[in-house]
């Protein structure tokens, strides 16, 4: 059987790194990146969900939920986004 080779590139490379950062517990670091990924890329929904989550991971709860929110706008089938939210938020 062969291998299937897959290429990531773009957000799905960067998110990678993120993530890691995350599982290493290096959330700081992981909010500072992706607010570069934010900075060149404002509208990419995965990343202001990521976003969200590494505050929420920060007891940042109100500026999570602005990130899921914004998630959202930019694309409203994001389901982990809505699943993100507080009941009755939204």
């Amino acid at each position: 059987m062969r291998g299937v080779k897959v290429k990531v590139t773009g957000w799905q490379q960067e998110g990678a790194e993120r993530i890691v950062y995350a599982e290493q517990g290096k959330i700081p670091k992981a909010i500072e990146e992706i607010k570069g990924v934010l900075g060149t890329n404002p509208e990419n929904s995965e990343a202001h969900f990521f976003h969200g989550q590494m505050l929420e991971k920060s007891g940042k709860f109100d500026e999570a939920i602005e990130e899921f929110k914004e998630s959202i706008r930019r694309n409203r089938k994001h389901d982990g986004a809505w699943a993100a939210l507080p009941v009755g938020v939204g």
